[in-house]
């Protein structure tokens, strides 16, 4: 079972633990709901993926620059056992004319990090539509074929 979330945070700020209560009231994105969604997800399966548009700065995820968001987020993802799938040489995942920045990160569980490779952002083969670069990724997935046990059939002559 794979449970996969998308969290666009298109917001200035994020609130976390400890806020007041009209801040969380506000247009702000609240990293303590989605943490919570993430426990309830966590109590279905071990095998999270969480991917999105973060806005958030740091460096752990090959960004160049680092902002109060990104140490918030980066906090969450460590205090949530979470690992940053974004990886070298692919550093960019947002182009704008005068400017690029990693702000779109993959993240994934514990359980799934031997299982994901192969990340990475694609500007060339997909047309999107988007100053956002598609990310594509590997999870490989153990299969495993069915054997299915040879029967004895009876057949009865119900002819008389």
């Amino acid at each position: 079972l794979l449970c996969s979330f998308y969290r666009n945070i298109q917001k200035q700020s994020v609130i976390y633990e400890g806020e007041e209560e009209e801040a969380k009231k506000s247009e702000q994105f609240n990293l303590q709901a989605f943490e919570e969604e993430l426990k309830e997800a966590q109590k279905i399966t071990e095998h999270i993926i969480i991917g999105g548009d973060w806005n958030a700065h740091n460096p752990a995820w090959l960004d160049n620059n680092i902002d109060h968001i990104g140490e918030i987020v980066l906090d969450f993802i460590v205090s949530n056992n979470l690992h940053i799938l974004n990886s070298l040489p692919f550093d960019t995942t947002f182009l704008k004319e005068g400017g690029s920045s990693s702000i779109d990160i993959s993240l994934c569980s514990h359980s799934l990090l031997p299982l994901c490779s192969n990340w990475r952002t694609d500007d060339y083969h997909l047309d999107v539509d988007s100053d956002h670069l598609p990310i594509t990724f590997n999870i490989l997935a153990p299969w495993s074929q069915s054997r299915i046990e040879r029967q004895k059939i009876e057949t009865w002559n119900l002819s008389c």
